[in-house]
């Protein structure tokens, strides 16, 4: 299992929101895993690639794909050295995925056994209100940046030393690099609902529900953005879990090449029965309170793939190939996308579901089989 920045990040927001995290490991990573879990069902649809922390990202740029980190391209004032004719065009309003996907919410208060009537689990000790037992993944305002001219700029870097990773790239040389052709923004949220209970009159007043969570949560202040009361104050969101916790950031990317072997291996491994059943599992896997369920699904699912799941190294599959095979498996990504939206509608689908399953695998030790 790989520790990233990324997963430290969702973690201190699990802490912060909830108590026992910092002392129940396994559960922080389960909910980080199944987060990620939920990224991928979002963008693999769109025929993108989670960002997880590469925030500040560009079309064009070079990025390490494994490490997450950046290594060539656009600086604050979005210009890339290595490609002058290259201008953006955006931030600009996006195609939204239509992901309705959700994950346990009992978890994030401590595991199963609190749920009550209409699967709802009351937070504070007066009984007042309770909090739906799954929580929501959403997505605000997705919106996308792109080359103005088209990718093919992204043919054409200078020819300079400083440059002379791009042309790797170009010539087949992927060595775990992608070139970036467009970036999707916007900010995530999983988002858990929170009513009175019956029997509870009047209405929600922010401050008190702050109160209540601050309560349970053992910290001194909450955004106080953090929950939204419905109009007619019965109900209210409340934000788990933000990303980023202000304004719009990178969160997914579009490749300049795909690995189309590997598509169409994953997407005609998960045909028939196999796909369905590894829908069944994910969905299991993301909606159960059980740390020890969570585990034994995982098990079924890696039985499924025969024990072979690469968990979070499972991009650089899709956007890399071995030099002696890349000018074979290589192509670029427009093409392949277009290719297979032709001949099987329902690919990328096979893809974020494969996707999920190994985010959802690496949090789950070799040692807990």
């Amino acid at each position: 299992m790989r520790v990233t920045k990324y997963a430290a990040a969702v973690g201190l927001i699990a802490a912060a929101f909830f108590p026992g995290f910092g002392h129940a490991s396994p559960d922080v990573t389960q909910v980080q895993a199944r987060f990620r879990a939920l990224e991928a069902l979002y963008f693999l649809p769109l025929g993108a690639f989670p960002a997880r922390e590469l925030h500040t990202i560009y079309p064009g740029d070079l990025i390490d794909v494994d490490r997450g980190t950046r290594i060539l391209g656009a600086g604050s004032n979005k210009k890339n050295t290595c490609f002058p004719a290259l201008s953006i065009k955006g931030p600009h309003d996006s195609k939204e995925a239509g992901f309705l996907g959700t994950m346990s919410a009992e978890l994030l208060v401590g595991g199963s056994g609190g749920a009550g009537p209409g699967g709802l689990i009351t937070i504070d000790a007066g009984g007042h209100f309770a909090m739906s037992k799954l929580a929501k993944f959403d997505v605000e305002r997705l919106t996308q940046m792109d080359p103005s001219a088209g990718e093919s700029v992204l043919y054409y870097p200078e020819a300079n030393p400083e440059c002379s990773p791009y042309a790797d790239v170009l010539a087949y040389d992927f060595r775990g690099r992608a070139i970036i052709s467009r970036v999707f923004r916007g900010r995530e949220l999983l988002v858990a609902g929170i009513s009175l209970n019956a029997g509870v009159s009047g209405s929600i007043e922010k401050s008190e529900l702050l109160s209540v969570l601050e309560a349970a949560a053992g910290i001194s202040a909450l955004p106080i953005d953090s929950v939204t009361v419905s109009a007619d104050g019965r109900s209210a969101d409340f934000n788990v879990i933000s990303k980023p916790g202000k304004g719009h950031l990178a969160l997914g990317y579009l490749p300049l090449h795909l690995n189309k072997r590997q598509v169409a291996a994953v997407h005609y491994f998960l045909q028939g029965q196999r796909g369905t059943e590894l829908r069944r599992l994910v969905n299991a896997a993301l909606n159960t309170p059980e740390p020890g369920v969570f585990a034994d699904i995982v098990q079924e699912i890696r039985t499924l793939f025969g024990g072979e799941l690469d968990d979070e190294a499972w991009a650089n599959k899709f956007l890399s190939a071995p030099p002696e095979l890349a000018g074979d498996f290589m192509h670029p990504a427009e093409e392949v996308l277009k290719t297979f939206g032709e001949e099987a509608p329902d690919y990328l689908r096979s893809l974020a579901y494969y996707a999920a399953a190994a985010e959802l695998s690496s949090a789950v030790n070799d040692f807990q089989e």
